[in-house]
This record gives structure tokens, C-alpha cells and sequence, in this order.
């Protein structure tokens, strides 16, 4: 976000909020599914600055748990942007999310893009589940397809447990409470982890280490953003410099505790105008809320702007095409449908 002006009516009264961001002409997804060109210097630096915004997201103790292509936004001189906080949730710095705090439940992200902890109705879940999204974004990128495209939940545990292998043990999936999503597990036919050098082909070992170290299914040995950073796969393209995190965590109570009344929506308008116009004053008797993080100051600064692109990269051309075929599970079919499938791997431990 650029500038949030301040309104022109008193405090009171006010009913208009007008919002000044960079154009950014496309996304991820279109790009994908465009006859553009995108080499392995795109996939680098795009999965570069979403790290880089991902690790300020969670500077802020928050999820933003639907990460996606779609939700990835580009410009012609590839600088790319996070948005679509919708489904995004704070947690406390240093401990898993419950799915008790806040409204946190499984129903989050996209199914492709779901990490198998949430598949698998956990009640607790970290910031390991971002970082799964953005593993599933990083394969896309290089497949130019998705990497676990399932029509409901037992296909999207079969691809997945396709790609990273069955759980050899009660162990292996520690982290599953529930006893019949662990039955299901368990029962799954034996499968080894895919051979990832035929499956990537044109990747070379770092990207294909990258992606593997992603996509683990224990969230506890996945990669951290840091780590996945520290990766040399993006040695190339990294500069420490705007790997930045915030001042401090969002005040998410203000955000998700507050009484809708119109007065209080006013009020907290009014604090995330003065993110931008500090000195600005309103025209009402009484005082305002206290100063705190306000949800501008996480948007305001979500964008990664990265170190120049290589130059040899081609510019994103900002009217790529969208593949039909795909739209339905990106867009609003496969979300339409999110939140209301209940999961069949819970209703029976028998592995179909």
C-alpha cells in the first residue's frame, strides 16, 4: 500500500476509503499457464522475494495460510507482491497455532497448496504451513503444472504421499492426533519418495534439494523460511539486506475481537490512516484507540522488493492468458467448494 488518504467528511461521518497501491499488471498464476517464457533466473527470484515477504509475515506473528499463484502479484519488471490476507491469522510468537485461537481450523488454503498437517485435521499447526504453499508454488514453477492437483481429500493425500512416501511409523506422523486420519496413514499402501530427478528434469540438484526439503511431511523438519533463504539455490539472487522483519507483532485482537459497530470500523480506519498522515487529527469529540500495530503497517510492508533482477531475465509481459482448464481450482471453484467438503480420511481409516 501506498497511501491510504485521509478522509475528506469528519470522523463521524465519513463513509469512503479510497486505497493507493502499485499497479502490478498480473500474476503468478497466469504467468504459469502463459506461453511466456520463464526460466530457471524467474523461478529464483520470484521464490526469493516470496520468501522474503513470507519471513516479514511472520516477523509479525501471523499466517497468511492461503498462499497460492493467484494470490502472487507480479509487474512487468518481475517485482512481486503477497496479497489476500482474508484467511490470515496471528499466533503467539514461539509457540504452534491452535486451532481453538482465533478461528483456526483446517478449512485453510487452496486444497493443491494445504500442507498434509492441516489435511489431516492437527490442532495445532506452525508457520511450517506457509512454507509448505510456497513449496507447492516453487514446484509449480518449475513444472509449469501443479504438483498436487487433488480432486478431493483422499486424492490430495495419495499425491502428496506419492511425492514425499508413506509414513513408516506412528513416529513419522507424531504430529497427527486424530486416530483415524493416523489409521489412515498407516494404512496407506507402501510407497518410497518420488525420484525427484525424473520428476523435475529440467531442475537442477539445488532446486530439486530446495524443493524437497520443503515439502517435508513431519512440519518440524520441513525447512524454515531462514533456512530455505540460506539455500544455495538462491545464492545467485539473495542480498541480506531486504530479508527485513517488522518493528513488532500486528495487534491482531484489534483486528478480529473488535464489535463491528460503524463507529468502531471509523475508528480503526482512522488508526491505519495515520500509519500514513501521522500528524492528521480528527474532527470528533472524545478520544481515539490506543496506539498499537496497526493491520496497514503488515500490508504496507508484505510486498519483498528484492535486489535487481538478473540481467538477463526477461521482463513479465503483464497480459498473459489464463488456462481455463486450471481456473476453476485457482480461482473461485476450488474455494467455493473449500470450507464446505468434509474430509472422507476422517470418516474412515480404511485406505481406498
Amino acid at each position: 500500500m501506498i497511501d491510504l488518504p485521509v478522509p475528506d467528511a469528519s470522523f463521524h461521518k465519513f463513509k469512503d476509503v479510497y486505497f493507493i497501491t502499485d499497479l502490478m499488471e498480473t500474476d503468478l498464476h497466469k504467468v504459469i499457464y502463459s506461453k511466456q517464457a520463464l526460466s530457471i533466473d524467474h523461478v529464483q527470484y520470484f521464490l526469493y522475494q516470496m520468501l522474503c515477504a513470507l519471513k516479514y509475515i511472520h516477523s509479525t506473528s501471523v499466517l497468511h495460510r492461503d498462499l497460492k499463484p493467484s494470490n502472487v502479484l507480479l509487474n512487468s519488471n518481475c517485482d512481486l507482491k503477497i496479497c489476500d490476507f482474508g484467511l490470515s491469522r496471528g499466533m503467539d510468537e514461539g509457540r504452534a497455532a491452535s486451532a481453538n485461537d482465533n478461528n483456526l481450523t483446517e478449512y485453510v488454503v487452496t486444497r493443491w497448496y494445504r500442507a498434509p498437517e492441516i489435511m489431516l485435521s492437527c490442532q495445532e499447526y506452525s508457520k511450517a504451513i506457509d512454507v509448505w504453499s510456497l513449496g507447492c508454488i516453487f514446484g509449480e514453477m518449475l513444472l509449469r503444472k501443479p504438483l498436487f492437483p487433488g480432486s478431493d481429500y483422499i486424492h490430495q493425500l495419495r499425491l502428496i504421499t506419492s511425492f514425499v512416501g508413506t509414513p513408516k511409523s506412528a513416529q513419522d506422523i507424531w504430529f497427527v492426533t486424530n486416530d483415524k486420519a493416523r489409521k489412515f496413514m498407516l494404512g496407506l499402501p507402501r510407497q518410497l519418495p518420488a525420484n525427484l530427478t525424473k520428476k523435475f528434469p529440467s531442475a537442477d540438484e539445488n532446486a530439486i534439494d530446495l524443493v524437497r526439503r520443503m515439502l517435508i511431511l513431519d512440519p518440524n523438519e520441513r525447512l524454515t523460511v531462514d533456512e530455505a533463504l540460506s539455500h544455495p539455490f538462491l545464492e545467485s539472487v539473495r542480498d541480506p539486506a531486504f530479508e527485513t522483519v517488522a518493528k513488532g507483532e500486528v495487534e491482531w485482537h484489534d483486528i478480529e475481537e473488535a464489535e463491528l459497530t460503524k463507529r468502531n470500523l471509523q475508528e480503526l480506519i482512522w488508526r491505519d490512516v495515520q500509519v500514513f498522515h501521522p500528524n492528521s487529527s480528527p474532527t470528533i469529540e472524545g478520544d481515539l484507540p490506543s496506539e498499537g500495530n496497526s493491520a496497514s503497517e503488515l500490508k504496507q510492508t508484505t510486498a519483498a522488493t528484492a535486489a535487481a533482477p538478473p540481467d538477463n531475465m526477461a521482463p513479465v509481459e503483464s497480459a498473459a492468458p489464463q488456462n481455463p482448464v486450471l481456473a476453476a481450482a485457482t480461482g473461485t471453484g476450488n474455494d467455493a467448494v473449500m470450507d464446505k467438503e468434509n474430509n472422507p480420511a476422517l470418516s474412515s481409516a480404511k485406505a481406498v
